[in-house]
């Protein structure tokens, strides 16, 4: 405890110099005196909270309010009132009280200065070297950009290179470049279109593509100038290939530099050798149908005339014998050209179904054996009065080593020697028609064969219309078609059939000395028998051996054929009951009492596939079986087999041959009759 009167420090502080403050403090930092009242008896040294207690408890201080100086002296520099000072404490004699002084520190003008100096140079650095870096940056980013888009650049350019060289190598058409008169470039369509290597083009003159210096200098001078104007697109001209052929092409260029053909220019070539082809078989094949469609037309037109003639003399002589009266042997003469006009209808319609046959390929062949020779003269012997008419000598001439009998379709053969032997009558007005067989000996691979041949002594053909000769529809021209009359089918019938039995046909022709026809078919030689039974072959009714009249049921809707097929079979001795539809027929067959049945297939309600099909359904459970033939005039060869097939036994296509109907009757009640009286035996005792 210091014994002194405050008054003494007060009064030493006074002394002091301005603005420095002065403290008294005690061993534990108390402020005994000061020269701001408001630090009294405050503690400027870090104290206790404890000790701060006991210092309060203790006599000298305990009736004082102690509290805490806002600054600590241990510190060099204090802040008080906004303002700082250095602090100096000074020991006294006493031991542990210290004077602490705290002078006022002027402003640091200097160093703030300089702080705010550097400060500043640190903050435009800062910012500089941020500025810096960041168009360092912007700079690094603008380089990755360029060096990215020169990529893409560089990659897009060798993608577009690569597709141009793949364009250039695998164009369908030639492509060249050309400098200074130099192939420089030229793709493999070229080397294809024109024989060479790639390394014999490169580097060559252009003039080895053209056909010589003059072809080369005619193009130059026709074409090279317009480059510098315009394109030149689509020219058609022959270029040269290496084995020195030429081919038709279409060239197209387009020069680098109009200003300049120097640069080089771009020819486009285009082989045009299969669009040249493809065109010309375009023109002829539009001639070849113009051609047909006016052989058509004419054939239509002669056609009506061949068709109307004989009608015409149907009708017309049929009416004058309805109309007048008059002796018998003009009717009779009347009644024979009708026969004859209704014949040639029938041929001229045969020919037709004949060529639609051959023309659908429904053609069927029928082999059977029978007698060449004989067959021959069934050929020559009807032609007879018209080469006598004429004055032609008509001659058959048989190799005697052709066999007796061949196998073969017999109708066919017939009707091809039919159409060669009247075709050389036609056009024959003096001189022969000859028919000759000749036997050919097989060679090697050849087998036997018949070679056939129709000559004559006649016009002959001119030689621009033998290719045509074999054509539907052809004649030489509407002239003759006026004059010798037919239809323009029968030379193309005729190579049809013989190529149809396995054989080729030809001619040689010299206009005005005549014509001989000639063609070849495989020889089938029949082994042994004899010849097959010609069930086509017309016969004579009256001359059939005499046997019992039987009952022929007849199921017919046309009025006309009933009445025909009524009076053929009445003369003829047979009982007949008709019938006008397949039901109709079907009921009189159940009532019994036929012996056969005539059967049309065409009918109302019913047809006759459907009748015959209930009839032999019937008789399946009975055992019996009536002989029914298919009269019709569905005409095709399949017609004939689907009768069959049905169930009938027979087919005759109409216009119908009464002979060949009677002889058909004959043979199915003749063999009914041999079955009867074979049943009657053997019923015996």
């Amino acid at each position: 405890m210091i014994k002194a009167n405050s008054t003494v420090f007060d009064d030493y502080f006074s002394t002091l110099p301005n603005k420095i403050e002065a403290l008294l403090l005690s061993p534990d930092g108390i402020v005994f005196s000061s020269s701001r009242k408001q630090w009294l008896f405050g503690a400027a040294l870090p104290v206790t909270p404890d000790r701060l207690e006991a210092i309060k408890r203790s006599r000298q201080f305990g009736d004082q309010n102690l509290h805490v100086l806002p600054f600590s002296l241990r510190q060099s520099i204090v802040e008080y009132n906004g303002m700082r000072a250095t602090v100096a404490l000074r020991s006294l004699d006493i031991p542990g009280w210290q004077i602490a002084l705290l002078a006022p520190l002027p402003f640091p003008w200097l160093e703030v200065v300089l702080l705010w100096s550097v400060i500043v140079a640190l903050g435009a650095l800062s910012v500089n070297v941020v500025l810096n870096a960041a168009r360092e940056r912007r700079l690094a980013g603008q380089v990755r950009a360029g060096q990215e888009e020169s990529d893409r650049a560089h990659a897009a350019h060798q993608a577009s290179v690569q597709e141009l060289e793949t364009i250039f190598s695998t164009s369908l058409v030639g492509i060249v470049l050309v400098r200074d008169g130099l192939i420089t470039n030229a793709n493999k369509r070229v080397d294809e279109m024109f024989g060479y290597g790639r390394d014999e083009l490169i580097g060559n003159s252009v003039r080895c593509l053209f056909a010589g210096r003059r072809a080369f200098r005619r193009f130059a001078r026709r074409y090279l100038h317009r480059l510098m104007e315009s394109n030149i697109e689509q020219i058609e001209y022959d270029l040269k290939k290496k084995d020195g052929t030429l081919i038709p092409c279409t060239l197209s260029g387009k020069a680098i530099d109009r200003t300049s053909l120097v640069r080089g220019t771009v020819w486009v070539i285009e082989d045009v050798s299969r669009w040249k082809t493809t065109e010309r078989e375009l023109m002829e094949a539009r001639s070849a149908a113009e051609a047909a469609s006016l052989a058509k037309g004419q054939f239509l037109a002669n056609m009506s005339h061949e068709i109307r003639t004989p009608m015409n003399g149907i009708i017309g002589l049929v009416n004058l014998l309805l109309h007048s009266d008059m002796p018998e042997k003009i009717r009779n003469n009347h009644l024979e050209l009708i026969r004859r006009s209704a014949r040639r209808l029938m041929t001229i319609i045969n020919g037709i179904l004949d060529f639609s046959k051959l023309e659908a390929g429904r053609f069927e062949l029928e082999y059977r054996s029978f007698d060449v020779r004989g067959l021959l003269r069934e050929i020559v012997q009807p032609m007879e009065p018209t080469a006598r008419r004429k004055g032609l000598q008509l001659q058959m001439i048989v190799d005697p080593a052709v066999p007796a009998l061949i196998v073969g379709d017999q109708d066919k053969l017939m009707q091809v020697l039919t159409n060669l032997a009247d075709n050389s009558l036609k056009f024959t007005r003096k001189g022969f028609v000859r028919l000759e067989l000749r036997y050919e000996p097989g060679r090697q691979d050849l087998p036997p064969a018949l070679a056939f041949s129709v000559s004559d002594s006649g016009i002959g053909i001119p030689a621009a219309y033998r290719d045509k000769v074999f054509e539907s529809f052809a004649q030489v021209d509407s002239s003759h078609s006026r004059r010798f009359g037919g239809t323009g089918l029968g030379l193309s019938i005729s190579k049809g059939l013989v190529e149809l039995m396995g054989g080729k046909i030809w001619f040689d022709s010299e206009t005005g000395k005549g014509t001989t026809f000639a063609f070849a078919l495989p020889l089938m030689e029949h082994s042994e028998g004899p010849p097959s039974a010609d069930t086509t072959t017309a016969c004579n009714w009256r001359n059939l051996p005499k046997g019992r009249k039987g009952h022929i049921l007849v199921a017919e809707d046309e009025y006309i054929n009933t009445v025909l097929i009524n009076a053929l079979l009445d003369q003829a001795g047979f009982r007949v009951t008709t019938t006008r539809s397949g039901i109709e027929a079907v009921e009189a067959w159940r009532g019994g009492g036929f012996d056969c049945i005539l059967m049309d297939i065409q009918m109302p309600e019913m047809d006759g596939y459907e009748a015959v099909a209930r009839i032999r359904e019937a008789e399946a459970a009975t055992g019996e079986h009536i002989p029914i033939i298919a009269m019709t005039a569905y005409a095709m060869s399949d017609d004939r087999h689907k009768c069959l097939a049905v169930g009938m036994d027979e087919y005759i296509a109409k216009p119908i041959d009464g002979p060949l109907v009677l002889r058909l009757l004959n043979q199915f009640l003749a063999a009914a009759d041999f079955r009867q009286g074979f049943d009657d035996k053997g019923d015996g005792p």
